[in-house]
């Protein structure tokens, strides 16, 4: 890195940890490293969303977290956050969680909760109606929508996808991908609880950029096409 100084050892000359080429791809502990590795990411899951918002699948309603929101609706994102219309909050008072606001400051309320639900890409299904009715609202607007119904007007229940991406080391690749499976267990069960479809997709990148064959976008709409690596 520019400006950085040079190895002279075995170790890190950012954080001092043990050298190799996979702690430089991906476990590097120095906040510079650190915003690498996001940004990485974020692109990573940005091409992932151009490619789907120009398939089938692209017009239904798309929560995205991996940028700020400005750019993201440049993209076709809606929200960054889960808003009400998709899950409200009586679904998380049924989980145990009680939405009071005390002096301005959320106890364990289902605002915090709804904040941190915040999976790498989320597609709710719509159709061309509802998309009328709740495309491109701001952040702040979701509460007072009429919530989304769990079935679709054909009788099917609706369906949402939820993608999380992570880079790996090749050598750990399922234990990543039981990792980024159970990631959002809690978001994936309130929203079974109020009657979703619910796929969960992993996306487990290899830190080289080797998107492996098993990669969750192969589901996530047809006619979909990613260049050979992110």
């Amino acid at each position: 890195m520019p400006g950085q100084p040079m190895a002279m050892d075995t170790r890190c000359p950012l954080c001092r940890g043990d050298d190799s080429q996979g702690h430089i791809f991906g476990s590097c502990m120095h906040p510079d490293m650190s915003k690498q590795y996001i940004a990485r990411h974020d692109k990573a899951m940005r091409t992932v969303i151009q490619a789907f918002t120009k398939g089938q699948c692209g017009s239904h309603y798309l929560i995205a977290d991996v940028g700020k929101i400005e750019g993201l609706k440049d993209m076709g994102v809606h929200s960054k956050r889960l808003p009400e219309f998709v899950l409200p909050d009586r679904c998380l008072q049924a989980r145990g969680l009680d939405p009071t606001v005390v002096k301005g400051l959320l106890r364990r309320g289902a605002a915090d909760t709804r904040s941190k639900m915040r999976p790498d890409m989320m597609i709710v299904e719509m159709t061309a109606a509802e998309q009328q009715q709740y495309l491109r609202h701001d952040d702040n607007s979701g509460s007072r929508l009429t919530p989304l119904t769990p079935v679709m007007p054909n009788g099917n229940p609706r369906s949402i996808r939820i993608a999380e991406a992570g880079y790996c080391p090749d050598t750990r690749y399922e234990e990543n991908l039981q990792e980024k499976e159970a990631q959002h267990t809690a978001l994936e069960e309130a929203l079974k609880d109020y009657g979703y479809n619910v796929t969960p997709l992993p996306m487990i990148i290899g830190r080289l950029s080797y998107d492996y064959r098993q990669c969750g976008k192969n589901n996530l709409g047809h006619n979909i096409t990613l260049p050979p690596t992110l």
